[in-house]
């Protein structure tokens, strides 16, 4: 299970989307639905912390951002070497650390392989697709 002092950039959760999403503190820019799975967090402010949702599929379009085998340290062999994108940067998913770690209840025990986390270079390709669409929607 993660815990508060596990969050920062770049850690990876494996969280239960039904206990997120009956959570009140949860917030959401969009509403569209979204399964359980990992999620990297990408954002600590004051009081808040801020995910995306990764997915192993590249998108009917290729459009998902691919999370590269050199950005992906710790975790299991799957996760380091198996396909990895972010779901839709432009759908995060905000709230206290606590949210995230009660929907990580029934999260894989990594005290043996470490929890998995996207490095400093994945993270800055994170956030140049994010500035890129925000952009365009401007």
């Amino acid at each position: 299970m993660l815990t508060i002092d596990q969050i920062r950039p770049g850690a990876v959760a494996y969280l239960d989307t039904q206990i997120l999403l009956a959570d009140t503190r949860l917030q959401r820019l969009e509403h569209q639905p979204f399964r359980s799975g990992p999620f990297v967090c990408i954002e600590i402010g004051a009081g808040y912390t801020t995910w995306l949702s990764i997915t192993s599929q590249p998108g009917r379009y290729h459009q998902r951002l691919e999370l590269r085998p050199e950005w992906r340290i710790d975790g299991s062999q799957v996760w380091r070497h198996g396909p990895s994108y972010i779901n839709n940067v432009c759908n995060p998913v905000r709230g206290r650390g606590v949210v995230f770690c009660d929907a990580s209840r029934g999260e894989l025990d990594f005290t043996t392989i470490g929890r998995p986390h996207v490095t400093a270079a994945g993270l800055d390709a994170i956030f140049n697709e994010i500035s890129h669409y925000k952009r365009l929607t401007a």
